[in-house]
């Protein structure tokens, strides 16, 4: 039962990040207002774009920062006993 416990310590921080980055690429970020002079459509597939990857890429930098300090707490924890 300890082994199953631990086991399910160290996988779910390294597959939640996963997790989150792929529910924050499947989202699309629209724009509420559309700037005058410019194509429409190209500017809302740039924002959608652009946003897509932004959240993307602030997930992953979130998820790995949390899972490392997940990681070290619990290594520390453990480094206790």
């Amino acid at each position: 039962m300890m082994l199953a416990d631990s086991a399910k310590v160290v996988v779910f921080p390294i597959v939640a990040p996963l997790g989150f980055m792929l529910i924050a690429s499947i989202s699309t970020p629209q724009a509420k207002v559309v700037p005058t002079g410019v194509e429409a459509s190209c500017f809302l597939a740039g924002y959608a774009s652009k946003g897509k990857s932004k959240n993307t890429s602030s997930v992953l930098v979130g998820g790995l920062l949390a899972t490392a300090l997940f990681v070290a707490v619990a290594l520390a924890a453990l480094s206790s006993y």
